[in-house]
Order: C-alpha cells, then sequence, then structure tokens
C-alpha cells in the first residue's frame, strides 16, 4: 500500500462525512480556477475567485488532518459528532464564500446590506461551531490512555491548542471589521496570499496558528523517528518556539507594520 493509499484509508477511516467533504472540494477547485482565468472583475483589489480557492484548498488540508487524527481518539459517537460538526460547517463556509464571490462582493466583514450582514453572522455562527468542535477533539487527546508514541501525540495536542489560538485570532478581525491595521482592507499584497506588503496584517499570524494542526504532529513524527531522548520534550520545544513565531506575528500586525519591511 502507497503513502497516499495509507493516508487516504486513515481519512475516510477516521471520518466518512469528512473524506467525502474533501472529496467534494478537491473535485469543484477546477471550476474556482476556471473563474478565476474568465472573470475579469475584482474586489478589494483582486479576483473575486482567489478567497474561494484559497479557502477551498486550506479547508481540504483541514478537514483531511481533523479525520486522520479523529481515527485514534478512542470515542466513536464523538468522532462522528465532530467529524459532521466540521464537515458542515466547512461546507456551509465554503458555499458561503463562493456565493459572495459569485456576486462580486465581499464575504467577510460585509455589511453593506441586511442580506450580507446575514451572510456573514451565519459564516459566524459556524466558524464557532467548528471552533467547538476542534475543542473537544484537543480534550479527546488530552485524556490519559492514548496508545501513541509519545512525540507524535505531544505534537498533536499542541497543535490543536495552538490551532484553537489562531482560531481565535478571527475574535480580533471581527473586532476592527478586517484583517488589516492601520488602513482599509486591500491595497497592495502578497501574489495569490494578498498579506499586506504596507500594513498590519493579522492573517499572517492567523495562518500559522492554524496550521500548528499539520506542523506539529509532523514534527513530532519526525522526532519520534530520530530517537532522540525525551521526544516530548523536544516536541514541546518546537511548539514553544512555534507559538512564539505566533505571538510576534500577532503583534507585528496589531503594531500595523507589514510583514515585510
Amino acid at each position: 500500500m502507497s503513502l497516499l493509499d495509507e493516508l487516504a484509508l486513515g481519512i475516510r477511516h477516521g471520518s466518512p462525512a469528512l473524506y467525502w467533504a474533501v472529496i467534494a472540494h478537491l473535485a469543484l477547485i477546477p471550476l474556482l480556477v476556471a473563474g478565476l482565468a474568465f472573470d475579469s472583475r475584482t474586489v478589494l483589489g483582486i479576483n473575486p475567485w482567489i478567497k474561494p480557492l484559497k479557502f477551498f484548498l486550506s479547508a481540504s488540508i483541514f478537514m483531511a488532518t481533523t479525520a486522520w487524527l479523529l481515527k485514534d481518539v478512542g470515542y466513536p459517537r464523538a468522532a462522528v459528532v465532530i467529524g459532521w460538526t466540521v464537515a458542515v460547517a466547512m461546507i456551509v463556509e465554503n458555499s458561503l464564500i463562493s456565493m459572495q464571490s459569485f456576486r462580486g462582493v465581499r464575504s467577510h466583514f460585509n455589511g453593506a446590506s441586511a442580506f450580507d450582514a446575514a451572510v456573514f453572522s451565519v459564516m459566524g455562527l459556524f466558524i464557532v461551531l467548528n471552533t467547538i468542535a476542534i475543542a473537544a477533539l484537543a480534550l479527546l487527546y488530552l485524556m490519559p490512555g492514548k496508545a501513541l508514541a509519545p512525540g507524535y501525540l505531544w505534537g498533536v495536542r499542541l497543535g490543536l491548542i495552538l490551532f484553537l489560538a489562531g482560531s481565535a485570532e478571527s475574535a480580533l478581525m471581527v473586532r476592527i471589521s478586517g484583517h488589516t491595521v492601520g488602513g482599509a482592507d486591500g491595497g497592495a499584497g502578497l501574489p495569490f496570499l494578498n498579506w499586506s506588503t504596507r500594513l498590519g496584517d493579522l492573517r499572517i499570524a492567523h495562518f500559522v496558528g492554524l496550521h500548528a494542526l499539520q506542523v506539529l504532529p509532523v514534527a513530532g513524527w519526525v522526532i519520534d523517528r530520530l530517537g532522540t531522548g525525551y521526544p516530548a520534550v523536544a516536541v514541546l520545544l518546537a511548539a514553544v518556539a512555534y507559538g512564539g513565531l505566533f505571538v510576534v506575528l500577532t503583534l507585528q500586525a496589531l503594531s500595523g507594520k507589514p510583514l515585510w519591511f
């Protein structure tokens, strides 16, 4: 069995709901790319299909990771509930983002009309439900009795905690009704990612925090394979460094400074 087959089998075993949600997301990506190629409109200075494309890619990685983690929680009913909650939340979120892109308007922080405000509120509700589901997954992994290698186990635990910290970054964005600090959203940014090159951008730390869910478990797995002494301590040090990067990027954005000066 190839590594790809093993990963697919583990994801499907962990949560069939998330497995098929990932398949659906990946199947729709060519349509988003087609929109990117043939739609000449812009929203905040960029093609409207860039945002759903980014979210579909990110959500696919996130859902696949969550499903993989669910296979080892040891609580089948809880795994089903968490899997379905995350799958539905991502489907609703990305469907609404795509709908707003089709309309040529902002999906986030958009209060231009009662309808746009309602769309953003629904998105916020489902993101809260998703965060609660991941918090429940973190609690299940913090319970004793997991028959997993120590480096990997602590990588998962700390990755889930930092993921929740990254999710909390959303509250800062909601508070300022945007992701840019020191000016309005839009303007000069990195290609595709569109992170601001002139002002503070909370999306950078948000991205780093969320992807701790992949980085730290992989780091823990590597540390276990290296056979170093005290793998849990090594993973903890890696998590402290990664968390420190997250904090620095958050403070830099809040100071109104871009990542690249």
